[in-house]
């Protein structure tokens, strides 16, 4: 039995934040898994390799790539908040 990438019966990654995107990619890939018994299986349905496959779903490991993030349903860019109001080095020196 093949599984193709528009199964509406597993869970879906659309507009989430990217904590939530990572556990469903995670999700998914595991119900996959759990489907076809076969990490390479499931790799051949999203055109990335079994071990990727394996890594993203059991330890939550994000590619750096985007072009593997997207295949994998990742945001190709992550979201990266600002920290204000930080000291800068000069701020740091004696003022004696």
């Amino acid at each position: 039995m093949q599984f193709q990438k528009g199964n509406k019966a597993r869970p879906e990654t659309r507009n989430f934040p990217v904590v939530t995107v990572r556990n469903n990619v995670q999700k998914r890939l595991i119900w996959d898994y759990r489907h076809i018994h076969s990490w390479s299986g499931v790799g051949a349905v999203y055109g990335v390799s079994g071990a990727l496959a394996f890594q993203v779903a059991m330890n939550g490991y994000e590619p750096k790539n985007p072009i593997l993030r997207q295949k994998l349903g990742f945001p190709i860019f992550t979201k990266v908040e600002l920290i204000t109001n930080r000291p800068t080095p000069a701020s740091h020196a004696k003022s004696n």
